[in-house]
């Protein structure tokens, strides 16, 4: 099963279960759902949308953009000077 389909799937089961959206902070599930491997980081999949957002830090910009490249990444705090 893909990313993409396994997302597809959580989407169906938030509709059946009239449920908005899913705030996945646990890494191995936001692994599961998105790709992305970094030690930082919350998925937000909503019901309604295919895009899910990846927020993480500064640290993982660039590899977030390569392992989750349909999410839109938000980065939470600036890293670095």
């Amino acid at each position: 099963m893909t990313i993409s389909q396994r997302r597809d799937r959580l989407r169906r089961a938030l509709a059946d279960a009239e449920l908005d959206a899913l705030l996945v902070s646990d890494l191995v599930n936001v692994r599961y759902l998105s790709g992305f491997t970094g030690s930082n980081a919350a998925l937000l999949v909503l019901a309604d949308d295919e895009t899910p957002v990846l927020a993480t830090d500064g640290r993982y910009r660039t590899q977030a953009a390569h392992q989750a490249p349909d999410a839109e990444v938000v980065i939470e705090r600036a890293c670095g000077p």
